[in-house]
C-alpha cells in the first residue's frame, strides 16, 4: 500500500506552504484521502484537484497573515487557475478583439496568454517580480497584444478596461472592491471561487469538480 509520503512524491506538481507551491499540504492530504486506490497521483489530480482550490486558496490566505508584515503576498498567494476555468472565464466575459481585459494578479500569465490568443488587448498586473518576468516570457508569442506590469493592483489605474478576472482571497476582494466598484457600470467583470463582497452576480457558472466563477455586468 502506498503511504502519503511516496503518493505526495509522485504528485505531478510542488506541494508546500510557501507562495510558488501549487497545492498546500493540507489539500495534498484531503485529495490523498479521496483517491481511489486503483489510481495513480497524477489521475486523482486531475479528477479531485478543483475541490481542493478554494480550501488551499484559504489556508494559504491564513498562512500569509501570520507571516511577517515585511513578507508580502498582495491581494492573493499563487495559486495556478484550472485551464478548464480559464477558458470559461473568458467565454462568460465574451472575451473578443475589441476589448481591454485586465487580470489582476495574472501569475504565470495563462488568462492574458489565453486572451490575446483570441485576439483580444490585455495586461496582466502581478506583484511578484519572479512571477511577472515569469509571466513576460508565456506571452511573449503576444507581445503585440499582452503586457505584463509589475505593479501593486491596488492603487492601479483600470479606467480602460473593458473586461476584469480576478481570482482573489476574500480580503484581497475587499481591498480592491472600490477599484472595481468605479468600473462596474463599464466593463465586465469575471471572479474566480470567491464572490465579490456584497455584490450579487448577473450569472454564476460552475465547472464540475472546480468551484464557481461570478459574473458581474
Amino acid at each position: 500500500m502506498t503511504s502519503f509520503e511516496e503518493w505526495i512524491a509522485a504528485l505531478p506538481m510542488e506541494v508546500g506552504d510557501e507562495a510558488g507551491a501549487a497545492i498546500t499540504p493540507s489539500a495534498a492530504r484531503r485529495l490523498w484521502e479521496a483517491r481511489d486506490p486503483t489510481e495513480d497521483a497524477a489521475a486523482t489530480v486531475r479528477k479531485h484537484v478543483g475541490k481542493a482550490t478554494a480550501a488551499q486558496a484559504v489556508l494559504r490566505g491564513l498562512a500569509a497573515r501570520q507571516r511577517p508584515r515585511e513578507v508580502s503576498y498582495g491581494l492573493a498567494p499563487f495559486n495556478p487557475t484550472p485551464l478548464t476555468a480559464v477558458s470559461a472565464a473568458l467565454d462568460l466575459l465574451r472575451i473578443s478583439p475589441a476589448d481591454l481585459l485586465y487580470d489582476v494578479g495574472c501569475g504565470d500569465g495563462r488568462v492574458v496568454g489565453e486572451a490575446a490568443r483570441r485576439g483580444a488587448r490585455c495586461v496582466g498586473v502581478e506583484l511578484d517580480r519572479k512571477r511577472a518576468d515569469a509571466a513576460r516570457a508565456n506571452v511573449a508569442a503576444f507581445s503585440n497584444l499582452a503586457e505584463i506590469r509589475c505593479e501593486d493592483a491596488s492603487v492601479l489605474d483600470f479606467a480602460d478596461a473593458t473586461a476584469i478576472f480576478v481570482y482573489l482571497v476574500p480580503r484581497g476582494l475587499r481591498t480592491l472592491k472600490p477599484t472595481l466598484e468605479a468600473l462596474r457600470h463599464r466593463a465586465r467583470i469575471v471572479a474566480y471561487t470567491f464572490a465579490v463582497p456584497g455584490w450579487v452576480p448577473t450569472a454564476t457558472h460552475t465547472l464540475p469538480d472546480l468551484p464557481p466563477l461570478y459574473l458581474y455586468t
